[in-house]
This record gives structure tokens, C-alpha cells and sequence, in this order.
């Protein structure tokens, strides 16, 4: 993530991520069941286990942000 100019996430940030996004019942371990009632599995397999999932969702706010500003740029543009 250095290498990206962004500033490396601990693991204990992105855990606590995770257990905010399940809501597990039990606060130390989240299930298979865990993640099927959550309906957050495909988030957090992603953010577990593919880079560009993690760079996403991590970055998440910026991306929806840029969508905005380039749809608001568009309707100008269409006047």
C-alpha cells in the first residue's frame, strides 16, 4: 500500500471491519451461518482474499465520490 502512496492497514483495523460488517453471535469467531445471515459474504471473502477487493471496498468512499463528481460533470456537459 506504500508503494500506492496510501498508508498500510493493520490487521486489527480490518478484523474489526469485518466483525462490524457480520455482526456475529459470538464476538470471537464469525461462522459460515455468521456470514449467510449477514449477507455480507461476498464483501468479505473479497476483502480476505483478492487484493483489488480489498483496494475497493477500502477505498470505497473515494470511488463513489469520483462517480458523482464525473455524473455531475456529465449533466453539465449535456446542457
Amino acid at each position: 500500500m506504500k508503494l500506492h502512496g496510501q498508508e498500510p492497514v493493520t490487521f486489527q483495523d480490518v478484523k474489526d471491519e469485518i466483525f462490524d460488517m457480520v455482526k456475529p453471535k459470538d464476538p470471537y469467531k464469525i461462522t459460515l451461518q455468521d456470514l449467510v445471515n449477514s449477507c455480507q459474504g461476498d464483501t468479505v471473502t473479497s476483502i480476505l482474499i483478492d487484493l483489488n477487493g480489498f483496494w475497493t471496498y477500502e477505498n470505497r468512499e473515494v470511488l463513489v465520490a469520483n462517480d458523482n463528481d464525473s455524473s455531475n460533470t456529465a449533466d453539465l456537459d449535456d446542457s
